[in-house]
């Protein structure tokens, strides 16, 4: 890799722009010299295959008769063209017809293969072969080869000239690029005797003079902005200098005022570092007493919820005994009439031992049905002690047919669609008390408003790996002021003494802070949707 770090500027300047202009003109030299010789080399191809097809054109009716001394006579022309070497006349079959040799030339030619059309350079010759065609007919085929000394001719010319433009080019540039130097070199000469004297006489308010707005011009005003900087540092030392005892007297005092300073800092510092200190213990304290606190409160809120499920169940009682009553007076009735029929079938002397054996079984049945009642209803509340697994539509049905004698009594039709059941974990009792509030608030409003028939639809299935049950109702929805605070403690919209107003508060608890499910409510047609959702259990 060429460097140019030797010498002053303007050599190098020299070197550098001698090397460019030189390369250019060389590259340029080439390229006029290839496209002259390719243009040369097409122009002798164009007119080699031009005679070829003129000899081609006129020998078609000659090698239709197959006039050979005719044929001769025609390549014979070709002499008039010293730089053709040998031409050949083939027959259709691919034999010589007749052929001919430049006198002047030494070399030994020999007829070549004949080969497709076209023109093409080998061996220091150009060479030709062009089909006779008459009327559709091919009769044979014309080769024609000739040397290439004009070309070399040609590129000698070439060649020639263009050294010689390049050679008046270069010195032509080499003049205006000294012409040019001067103005590029002069003041960058002018800046360096600037920095020179300033160098030699320490005089700071030496200028350079700015000749121009180019990059020179900047560099001098550069040099010139530096130099009234260190003019102005320099007279700022002086000043310094001069007035040195008093500064050191100024700087002193502030010293000793910045030490006060200090001092008062740090004895405030370490008033705020014991106030921490203390602070921090105390933090201590409190954070070591918070968990003993916060567990204190949790036990306390899980005996409240306890309390308050408890209160639920105990208030549900009252109706879930009108329910038993409601679904014993049927069998109670029905049992009633077998054993009248049985005592009078006695007094009649009418009574069998298929009819004894017949009404003992139905009676039997009646009253497994009404322990099954009771079993449910001790079931229902016995406290549940440890979390499981459980079918949602069972669980619903179970719960159902604790209050459907009190849905029928109340002339409410009951509508439930499993879709698809899904197991849930959690308290079964419980999750029965959280539907049994639902049920119990449904048939309240809808006897409230005097709605014949009313209606409740349950619906059971699964939903992105969720288990559902929306409840719906025909009892004209929830006012849309109080919707937000029906999951409060202690909030009815019932008449006072009809509500203790932690039913829905308890069903919620139970959903979502047991079961870690969601309860939601919205108004729909003609009444109010609660959905609940629950994580379903992985199989």
């Amino acid at each position: 890799m060429l460097t140019f770090t030797k010498g002053n500027i303007r050599k190098r300047l020299m070197q550098v722009n001698l090397i460019s202009i030189g390369f250019v003109v060389i590259m340029i030299g080439l390229v006029v010299v290839v496209e002259e010789v390719i243009s040369f080399k097409m122009s002798m191809s164009n007119d080699l295959t031009l005679k070829a097809k003129m000899i081609a054109k006129n020998s078609a009716a000659i090698m239709l008769f197959s006039d050979k001394k005719r044929a001769t006579e025609i390549l014979k022309t070709l002499s008039y063209s010293p730089n053709i070497e040998h031409a050949v006349l083939y027959s259709k079959e691919g034999t010589v017809f007749t052929e001919y040799k430049n006198e002047n030339n030494e070399k030994k030619m020999f007829p070549p293969l004949p080969q497709e059309d076209g023109s093409f350079f080998k061996k220091g010759s150009l060479r030709v072969f062009q089909s006779i065609i008459y009327n559709k007919e091919y009769l044979g085929i014309v080769y024609i080869r000739s040397n290439i000394k004009a070309l070399y001719q040609n590129l000698m010319e070439k060649l020639l000239f263009g050294i010689s433009v390049s050679f008046a080019a270069f010195l032509i540039a080499i003049f205006f690029m000294t012409k040019l130097q001067k103005s590029i070199i002069g003041p960058i000469f002018n800046i360096l005797d600037v920095m020179n004297k300033v160098e030699a006489q320490r005089d700071y308010t030496i200028r350079a003079k700015v000749e121009s707005d180019d990059e020179l011009g900047m560099l001098a005003r550069g040099l010139n902005e530096m130099l009234t900087q260190i003019q102005a540092w320099n007279s700022e030392l002086e000043y310094n200098r001069r007035n040195l005892e008093e500064l050191v007297s100024v700087r002193t005092r502030e010293l000793a005022e910045i030490n006060v300073k200090l001092s008062t800092e740090l004895t405030e510092r370490k008033r705020i570092e014991n106030e921490l200190r203390f602070n921090t213990a105390l933090l201590e304290e409190l954070n070591r007493t918070l968990e003993e606190r916060v567990n204190e409160e949790s036990s306390k809120r899980m005996e409240q919820e306890k309390m308050l499920i408890q209160q639920s169940r105990l208030a549900s009682m009252g109706e879930m005994i009108g329910n038993i009553a409601h679904q014993w007076r049927q069998p109670i009735n029905v049992i009633s009439l077998i054993l009248y029929k049985l005592n009078r079938a006695y007094g009649d002397n009418t009574l069998t031992q298929e009819m004894m054996t017949t009404s003992v079984t139905k009676g039997q049945k009646l009253i497994e049905g009404m322990s099954s009642t009771i079993d449910d209803f001790r079931n229902f509340f016995r406290p549940d002690k440890v979390r499981e697994n459980f079918h949602l539509a069972a669980s619903v049905k179970n719960t159902l047919s604790l209050f459907d004698a009190s849905f029928k009594n109340s002339d409410i039709n009951v509508n439930l669609d499993v879709k698809e059941d899904g197991v849930v974990n959690g308290y079964p009792n419980e999750f029965s008390q959280a539907l049994l509030n639902l049920f119990s608030n449904a048939k309240d409003v809808i006897v409230e408003k005097s709605i014949h028939p009313g209606l409740v639809s349950i619906q059971v299935g699964i939903n992105d790996n969720k288990a559902f049950l929306k409840f719906c109702d025909n009892g004209g929805g929830i006012p849309q002021n109080v919707i937000e605070r029906i999951y409060d403690p202690y909030f009815t919209t019932k008449e006072q003494g009809k509500g203790t107003g932690v039913g829905l508060y308890m069903s919620k608890m139970i959903i979502e802070n047991n079961m870690n499910g969601r309860l939601t409510v919205r108004n729909v047609d003609n009444g109010a949707e609660f959905l609940i959702e629950l994580p379903l259990v992985a199989k």
